[in-house]
């Protein structure tokens, strides 16, 4: 610039040299974008994970090349018990630590959908919807856990549809006395995400310029569940409001939030699930509340804003030029607003 003034704001657009077959830390300091593109431009079959830390709390959709991941290819649901994924995974394999606030997902080269991936092939799209998120302690082994009962409570408790609450996480936890080891009782711990409404239609522009012939009107979002899949969950792109975050969905679930914060300090949401409980709620985009009912206590925690905007990242093999190259095995970058 030949005069003094603010510097242009960055492209939503990264890339990074990343040897194949390892693992990668990528870590979002503010508010991040409502939706990320990953591409791994490799025609090998080496793969990355990538491990992605976020501040707030969030449900992630998982897409590749347009079409809607099942959760068969959520390894925190697998059959053999849950665990994050792995190498050896195939390509768009994902799981969610809620405790951790990390999302992983497994990233293969090779051809997807007659494309290379040093095309595009096979690009993830991820998609963030805004949650209330709800961490209870509840004083019952988990063997006595019903889930459906305990949707079907809140949702009646909230006067929501119980399709909006999804237990993401259920872990056994016995407490144990500190002096001799003697355990005192058995607990169970689950997250909970309360879903914002209605989430808005996938913008059209999260597809347009990577995927060859895209016609906008005409395209279609399926629910993958392989190469032959013929579901189809059809998805007007034609109303289509944007790539940010609903504000009206965010002061609803603030609302909600609101509402479980004043059951659980007067024991309601307790009597509700038949069960002594303590409660820790976050909300996307807000403050987080650390509520114990025992003696009905209010921790504060920041607060993170920012119109989010959506953002690419480009993976690329140690073959290929980049704009930059990564050194180590960790990778850490900011998240663009505006």
């Amino acid at each position: 610039h030949d005069d003094p003034c603010l510097m242009d704001p960055p492209r939503p657009e990264r890339a990074w040299q990343m040897a194949g077959d390892n693992y990668y830390n990528l870590t979002m300091f503010t508010s991040p974008p409502k939706h990320h593109r990953l591409f791994y431009f490799n025609e090998e079959s080496e793969a990355v994970r990538l491990d992605i830390f976020l501040t707030q709390p969030f449900t992630l959709e998982v897409y590749m090349d347009g079409k809607l991941l099942g959760d068969e290819f959520n390894t925190a649901w697998a059959a053999d018990g849950p665990r994050y994924p792995s190498l050896s995974d195939p390509h768009g394999s994902y799981a969610f630590d809620p405790h951790q606030r990390r999302f992983y997902i497994t990233m293969r080269g090779g051809d997807y959908s007659g494309r290379s991936a040093t095309e595009g092939g096979g690009f993830i799209l991820l998609r963030l919807i805004q949650v209330v998120q709800l961490s209870l302690t509840m004083t019952i082994p988990v063997q006595e856990f019903d889930g459906v009962s305990l949707v079907q409570n809140i949702a009646t408790l909230l006067q929501i549809d119980p399709a909006r609450i999804k237990i993401v996480s259920v872990q056994a936890n016995a407490e144990i006395s500190a002096s001799g080891g003697r355990r005192l009782a058995e607990q169970t711990q689950l997250v909970i995400h309360i879903l914002e409404e209605s989430p808005e239609p996938m913008p059209s522009e999260a597809f347009a310029d990577a995927m060859p012939g895209y016609v906008a009107p005409s395209f279609t979002l399926t629910s993958w569940s392989g190469s032959n899949d013929t579901n189809d969950n059809s998805t007007n792109l034609d109303d289509v409001l944007g790539s940010e975050f609903s504000e009206d969905a965010l002061v609803e679930l603030k609302y909600l939030a609101d509402v479980i914060e004043v059951m659980a300090a007067s024991g309601e949401l307790s009597s509700a699930l038949g069960v002594a409980l303590e409660v820790e709620i976050a909300t996307s985009g807000e403050a987080s509340q650390i509520l114990n009912v025992t003696d009905a206590t209010t921790a504060t925690t920041t607060t993170m804003t920012g119109t989010s905007m959506t953002v690419t990242t480009s993976i690329v093999t140690t073959s290929t030029v980049t704009t930059s190259t990564l050194t180590t095995s960790t990778l850490t970058t900011s998240t663009l607003t505006t």
